[in-house]
């Protein structure tokens, strides 16, 4: 049947909008929340990279057995891993077997607490065989397994002019605990006085029940109570020299030379 040309053109007009329609209807029936949906998908993928993000955090309060009233409150927050391990010579392909373990490492932030004062703490640790964050398990049969611990407490403190009476301390640990946060640690430390402590042992406490735990330092003390050995006269601490209580003058830093009189 013949039609006029402007009838056919009418005719390929409405077939082509009856095509799109369709086309419009069944995508909102495929996917109803549109932009929405993927949005939502977008939020709830960051919530749950936020919520995975938070759980990799440890959080770990340990005293110091040398030094009873001092405390390192520490943020334990897994890093990246740091070796796959080596097999054994004749072993398994399973990592289990390896000679040295596989080894992950931790960014270690806090704070190291001396009786009312505090200052900051960085610091790593490294754990070798590792099968969970907190278990304390060796995870394998690897020649080495444990985890180790360094530490810096960041300290500067004196009199403000010319003399300086507290300094940062280095503490270096290991324990057997394939842990980033194990019970206990065995260390050794010194501090920037170059007083070297010994052997101590950092031991986990409730941090919600040791009020040491949760002191926190405001710029009050800075201006009206040096942090001195005199200060904490009467106890030992880690970031003084213990030879200053027995220095005549007690503005003369110990540590350093007094110029020879003429």
């Amino acid at each position: 049947m013949y039609k006029s040309p402007s009838k056919l053109l009418g005719t390929i007009i409405l077939t082509g909008a009856v095509m799109f329609t369709s086309i419009v209807l069944a995508q909102s029936i495929m996917n109803p929340q549109g932009q929405g949906g993927k949005q939502g998908h977008d939020d709830k993928k960051g919530q749950d990279d936020k919520h995975n993000k938070q759980d990799n955090d440890q959080l770990a309060c340990y005293q110091w057995d040398i030094f009873p009233d001092e405390r390192f409150n520490l943020n334990v927050k897994t890093h990246s891993s740091l070796s796959k391990g080596t097999k054994k010579q004749d072993s398994g392909t399973s990592g289990k077997d390896s000679g040295h373990a596989q080894q992950k490492a931790y960014s270690v932030h806090g704070k190291h607490v001396v009786h009312d004062f505090m200052a900051t703490v960085e610091g790593t640790v490294i754990t070798a065989g590792e099968t969970s964050g907190t278990t304390g398990t060796t995870g394998g049969t690897a020649d080495s397994t444990g985890a180790h611990l360094g530490l810096l407490a960041k300290w500067v403190r004196g009199d403000g002019k010319s003399a300086d009476f507290v300094r940062s301390v280095t503490v270096d640990c290991t324990t057997d605990e394939a842990s980033a946060t194990p019970h206990t640690w065995t260390c050794e430390s010194r501090n920037e006085f170059d007083v070297y402590h010994g052997f101590s042992r950092l031991t986990k406490v409730d941090e919600t029940r040791d009020h040491a735990c949760n002191t926190f330092e405001d710029g009050k003390h800075r201006g009206t109570a040096a942090l001195t050995a005199d200060s904490i006269k009467g106890a030992q601490a880690s970031i003084i020299d213990q030879a200053h209580h027995q220095n005549p003058n007690p503005k003369q830093n110990p540590n350093q030379n007094p110029k020879p009189k003429k």
